[in-house]
């Protein structure tokens, strides 16, 4: 990274700021010069997924996709649950086929929050 790393600070933060300054941690985060660790990009899902903050929280998915960190069925089911709230039952669709062809292996819950979107869904 560039400057200095405050990720204490920023993952403290994260639930606390509007959008656009959380966008903006969620990006000084990922600069930081070690990057994030599994736990820490499952905070930041777990914490942007529930503030509905759908975008960001897929987004730590795909670092952890990327980076081939080990998936965490918590994040995931955080991710599906934020897109239930929202009725989004295509985005779940794809996310739990996702699930089953790399990972974490849809649980109860998973298909849960699938069911609850597609219940809501237009």
């Amino acid at each position: 990274g560039e400057g200095p790393c405050y990720r204490r600070r920023h993952l403290r933060l994260l639930d606390k700021v509007p959008g656009d300054l959380a966008r903006r941690l969620v990006t000084e985060l990922a600069g930081c010069e070690r990057g994030l660790g599994r736990e820490e990009l499952i905070a930041v899902t777990l914490k942007t997924a529930a503030r509905g903050r759908i975008g960001l929280a897929r987004q730590s998915l795909r670092e952890m996709d990327v980076r081939g960190v080990r998936p965490s069925i918590t994040a995931h089911n955080a991710v599906l649950d934020a897109l239930a709230r929202r009725h989004r039952w295509s985005e779940c669709l794809s996310l739990l086929t996702m699930m089953k062809q790399k990972g974490p292996a849809p649980d109860e819950q998973s298909y849960a929050a699938a069911m609850r979107a597609s219940a809501a869904a237009p």
